[in-house]
């Protein structure tokens, strides 16, 4: 980090204010850069030195000179929670709106660190709340992706939109949906966000949080009622059976199911008190359910309750289900065998075999490229919302 660096970046990066005013005063070149490019203000900013950044911004230090990856002082500040730098440097002209090389403004590098007091302090001075990444994520987005509660409050109590999706079509639900972050997906409900979203693939927030096996997530969701809820009835509602399956709430499964509950009544997607036993990973209760008579047919984006079973490992409810349609393929034409196996479930595969599962079926000839179009999407959403300049060791760390 100090490769190249001058006397006064050394005094500047160690905050030793006496020493910078003295250089300062013998003629030091303020804008002289190390190797990568960071300039004594940077490296003030960037150990949050504030007594050293406010006297480089006296001597005319550029607030708007960029390192090599295109960060200037205001980033990193940013980045590292720096309040104090943030507003001193906003005080001084910093631009707000500067972006990196991958779009990133510095109200979207506060965001992804949760750094409330930089987001309220960017906020309060003018920066734009709904500027995008090049791939289209806002800072609402990227809070939300890494479960930043308080951060993603500032932004919604600043009046950041809910609905804006990225290049990919995720919203901010979808993303906080996937990643588990309960918190998250109750603020953004709290603030009318849209759980019936759907992406181009028809996923929704309540599958992407099916999909991560995020119960709590699923059980904020159901429980969130919309407008929509409101005007088409009560026969498009989550009944309490939902609920408790989700839950795995075997006593109060049983006094509903003896109080008259429907067994395959069906929430909105085609969702089932069955499938989502099977994503809280309950076996007794999804063995209740099957007791009671459900469906072993019924589907929820193709995947019948004998695909779920398979991808998550559930064994025992496997045996259970061993006469339903074992060769039904899912929207990605694979059968259950074939979800088993994707996800290297052992004991799963031997039973579905010993039920008679064809071992030779193969998937619809789309179906490869339909999922290795999903493991990438996933991968590149991934490293699109984690920059190369925020990889471990960050900027700096030379």
């Amino acid at each position: 980090m100090h490769n190249g660096g001058t006397p006064l970046f050394i005094a500047a990066f160690n905050g030793h204010v006496e020493v910078v005013a003295a250089l300062l005063t013998a003629g030091a070149n303020t804008e002289a850069a190390n190797e990568d490019g960071a300039t004594p203000l940077y490296t003030a900013a960037y150990n949050g030195h504030v007594a050293a950044v406010r006297a480089l911004l006296t001597a005319g230090a550029n607030t708007e000179a960029e390192n090599e990856d295109g960060w200037t002082p205001l980033h990193i500040a940013a980045y590292n929670g720096h309040v104090e730098a943030v507003a001193a440097l906003l005080t001084a002209g910093a631009n707000k709106e500067v972006a990196t090389k991958d779009g990133w403004t510095p109200l979207h590098i506060a965001a992804y660190n949760g750094h409330v007091e930089a987001v309220a302090a960017l906020l309060t001075a003018g920066a734009n709340k709904e500027v995008a990444t090049k791939d289209g994520a806002t800072p609402l987005f990227i809070a939300a992706y890494n479960g930043h509660v308080a951060a993603v409050r500032a932004l919604l109590t600043a009046g950041a939109r809910k609905e804006v999706a990225t290049k990919d079509g995720w919203t901010p639900l979808h993303i906080a949906a996937q990643n588990g972050h309960v918190e998250v997906v109750t603020a953004l409900l709290t603030a009318g966000a849209n759980k019936e979203a759907a992406k181009e693939d028809g996923r929704t927030p309540l599958r992407a949080a099916a999909y991560g096996g995020h119960v709590g997530v699923m059980r904020a969701l159901l429980l969130a009622e919309g407008d929509d809820d409101k005007e088409a009835g009560s026969e498009s509602r989550w009944t309490p059976l939902h609920l408790a399956c989700l839950d795995g709430d075997l006593a109060r499964v049983e006094q509903l199911l003896q109080g008259g509950a429907e067994v395959d009544s069906a929430g909105k997607g085609g969702w089932t008190p069955l499938h989502l036993a099977l994503c809280g990973r309950s076996t007794e209760v999804a063995a209740r359910l099957l007791r009671a008579g459900a469906s072993t047919t019924q589907a929820t984006g193709g995947n019948t309750p004998l695909h779920n079973a398979s991808y998550g490992g559930q064994a025992g409810v496997v045996n259970a289900l061993r006469r339903a349609p074992l060769e039904a393929k899912n929207h990605e034409g694979m059968t259950p065998l074939h979800r088993a196996c994707q996800r290297g479930h052992r004991d799963v595969v031997e039973a579905l075999l010993r039920a008679g599962a064809d071992q030779e079926a193969k998937t619809d000839v789309s179906s490869f490229v339909v999922m290795h179009a999903v493991w990438m999407e996933a991968l590149l959403l991934h490293l699109r919302t984690s920059p190369a300049v925020m990889r471990p060791g960050g900027p700096l760390a030379h």
